[in-house]
């Protein structure tokens, strides 16, 4: 499996894979990053509070997210797919990774995988 496939979603149920919380947080950010890149740059600059990955996403890509996620106690959330992680952000493709910003943590509550 790849990361980052390209993958039509319009007919993914969203409860099936992302809880509603945290569904329902991510529709009502204002600022995330969405991809690997973006994501790393963010954290790199210390611009991030929590990454949300998916966990069927290639090890061998999202593990240097990982490492630095943990290098600068960032915090990380799962949900099981891709698809519906692009799907709660909007997208019509997949995504394995979405970065929440500082301020924007500290106005809604915490986020929560299953």
């Amino acid at each position: 499996m790849g990361a980052c496939r390209v993958i039509p979603c319009k007919s993914v149920p969203v409860d099936s894979e992302v809880s509603p919380p945290m569904y329902q947080r991510l529709k009502r950010l204002e600022r995330r990053t969405v991809g690997m890149s973006s994501t790393m740059r963010a954290v790199r600059h210390g611009k991030l509070s929590e990454v949300i990955l998916s966990r069927d996403s290639d090890r061998r890509v999202i593990n240097p997210l990982i490492a630095l996620c943990k290098e600068h106690g960032v915090k990380i959330a799962w949900v099981d797919s891709c698809v519906s992680l692009g799907f709660a952000v909007g997208l019509t493709l997949s995504t394995c990774a979405v970065g929440v910003f500082r301020e924007q943590a500290s106005i809604g509550d915490t986020l929560e995988a299953k």
